[in-house]
């Protein structure tokens, strides 16, 4: 924080002001704007210096001299808000040697470091050097007092946190006079880590109160609709409908009519009292010496509180759940609202002291590496969703009371389904779902845990992989999303990715936000760049080699990327890639499996 003023002049001598001189021939004569307060830099006469008549031309060039070297010293000058506040400091770790506590002072420009501490790295490093500053720097802190940085020294830093360590590489800082304890964290290393309060104080104030953004990826189960339950040849028309209006020959539209006649148990909007699906119940193991556990109930509001007492009552009318006081384990039910409303929830159970003192299963889920082969020389593609997944799958008897109980305002229930967020729930489904259509993968299938997609070459086999699918689906007694469910398609979005017989993309609506990120100016900008397209790792062209050079500069560790950022180190086409959305091509396989 920079202060203004005009530094003491050196002669307390004053005079009478002389008139201002004659205006130039030719030119209108104005008024002369008054000096400054203190007027004179010499005589502190109440006129400008350069119309000073005492002095002469070498005092007038010594006065700016020193007025300039006065207003050199203020622009250095910093002042720490640190000491006003009694808040507990964190820990640093410098150059990996010495320990101290640590401020991080949005209120000071640059890090301080007590004369104290860096005596202590010396003892240990005696390689450690400072340069001296060109010009000294003031620094007023909180109490008034005023002291002097004459000497600069470059620093490793590793920030103990409550999230974990954070490091920073050649982090300056200004060797303070004195024996003082704590590491003060200015404004330029905390902006060299992307904080900063302006900025994060603006995102808050443009961010609106509620979302308005797709829940793409939506957390607990929402109140399932009675209504949702329709006549199944309503299903069957609604599909056929779909399947042409998206091109499918019209000489195979009434086989894959047939094909839905034949099983039209399997549509569903949301599942009722019927049985559990007939595959292998979750079974959850306890770790030896586990104790129960039993959260007390929580307050909801008015709103929360009809939410789960509705929603509890749908789960008991369907046979779900089962109301159990008696029971030893119960954890919280918490209703998360809806993004962008006011009063629609889901309900989620925090089941993580439960998975605290469980054993987790085996178990693998699919990468795009592992799915990119399957998908080579297929034209024609279609999505299943099975309608509440979880809740379709049995719990066996020996898990539901032990792991699985909730507590809410009205009580404790057991259910008798997988919930959504038990223990290995995403496993057990995807593990089921893999068993029971193994005669499909991975030729014709692929399953991410309920999100299931067909493929063929041609359309025909398409049409006998689909009657596949719906027999192993009719005799699991699984039910299917009919709103969900794209029967043909010539390309496909499954887990967020756009697949077509030319290959494998990313869908532009889910990277379309990092294709507009800003160029980076500070290595902070940088490395968030490169974080944020690090989980498009394996689904961008040649990206090893477009993000080599933005490694590189993060491990040089300078303040600034600075000159043509787009041509000297990728980043230009890094987000370019991202924005048009690279093709993986789908390879061909030889007979010795090389392509």
């Amino acid at each position: 924080m920079l202060r203004r003023g005009v530094p003491e002049a050196t002669t307390s001598w004053s005079h009478q002001a002389s008139a201002d001189p004659p205006p130039a021939p030719g030119r209108a004569s104005r008024p002369s704007r008054p000096p400054r307060q203190a007027g004179c830099l010499v005589y502190k006469g109440p006129h400008w210096l350069k119309d000073c008549p005492a002095t002469t031309e070498a005092q007038k060039a010594d006065a700016r001299e020193r007025f300039r070297e006065a207003k050199e010293r203020r622009s250095n000058t910093i002042r720490s808000k640190a000491a006003r506040y009694d808040s507990p400091a964190g820990s640093v770790r410098i150059n990996g040697l010495v320990e101290a506590p640590y401020i991080p002072d949005t209120g000071a420009d640059k890090s301080i470091i007590p004369q104290g501490i860096v005596d202590s790295l010396l003892a240990v490093l005696p390689t450690l050097t400072h340069t001296p500053l060109s010009t000294r720097v003031d620094v007023e802190m909180a109490d008034g007092r005023r002291l002097v940085c004459e000497h600069e020294v470059l620093l490793n830093l590793e920030l103990v946190t409550s999230a974990g360590p954070v490091s920073i590489r050649s982090v300056p800082g200004l060797i303070l006079a004195g024996e003082g304890e704590e590491f003060l964290l200015g404004r330029d290393a905390l902006k060299e880590l992307g904080i900063g309060i302006d900025h994060q104080l603006a995102q808050q104030a443009g961010q609106p109160l509620l979302g308005a953004d797709e829940d793409e990826f939506p957390v607990g189960d929402g109140l399932p609709n009675e209504q949702d339950a329709h006549d199944p040849r309503q299903a069957i028309d609604r599909l056929v409908a779909q399947v042409v209006s998206e091109g499918l020959p019209a000489n195979h539209v009434e086989t894959v009519r047939s094909v839905l006649t034949t099983y039209p148990d399997i549509w569903s909007e949301a599942i009722g009292p019927d049985p559990p699906a007939h595959v292998e119940p979750l079974r959850v193991t306890l770790q030896d010496l586990a104790v129960p556990y039993r959260s007390p109930p929580r307050k909801y509001a008015p709103l929360q509180a009809d939410f789960v007492r509705e929603y509890v009552r749908t789960l008991v009318a369907n046979g779900f759940v089962v109301k159990n006081n008696a029971s030893r384990w119960a954890s919280a039910a918490v209703p998360v609202r809806k993004p962008g409303s006011r009063d629609k929830f889901r309900m989620t159970i925090d089941y993580r002291p439960v998975t605290r003192v469980t054993i987790p299963i085996a178990g693998s889920m699919l990468t795009n590496a592992t799915t990119t082969d399957a998908f080579a020389g297929k034209k024609v593609f279609g999505s299943f969703d099975f309608t509440q997944g979880f809740w379709q799958l049995p719990l066996h008897e020996a898990s539901r009371e032990i792991l699985f109980s909730f507590i809410t305002e009205d009580g404790v229930f057991t259910p008798n389904r997988v919930p959504q967020e038990a223990t290995d729930s995403a496993l057990h489904f995807q593990g089921e779902m893999q068993r029971l259509l193994a005669p499909l993968i991975p030729h014709s299938a692929l399953v991410w845990v309920d999100d299931v997609i067909l493929f063929a070459p041609t359309v025909s086999e398409f049409v006998e992989v689909l009657g596949d699918f719906f027999s192993l689906v009719a005799a699991a007694k699984l039910k299917l999303n009919v709103l969900k469910c794209s029967l043909f398609k010539m390309e496909v979005l499954w887990c967020g990715r756009l697949i077509s017989g030319a290959g494998i993309r990313h869908d532009p609506d889910r990277v379309g936000a990092l294709s507009t990120l800003p160029l980076p100016a500070t290595i902070a900008d940088l490395r968030y760049f490169v974080c944020a397209t690090n989980w498009l790792q394996d689904s961008l062209s040649d990206y090893a080699r477009m993000i080599a050079p933005l490694q590189e500069k993060l491990a040089a560790e300078k303040k600034r990327v600075g000159g043509r950022v787009e041509r000297r180190y990728g980043v230009g086409g890094a987000r370019t890639s991202c924005l048009r959305g690279d093709v993986l091509a789908c390879p061909r396989l030889g007979p010795h499996g090389v392509a």
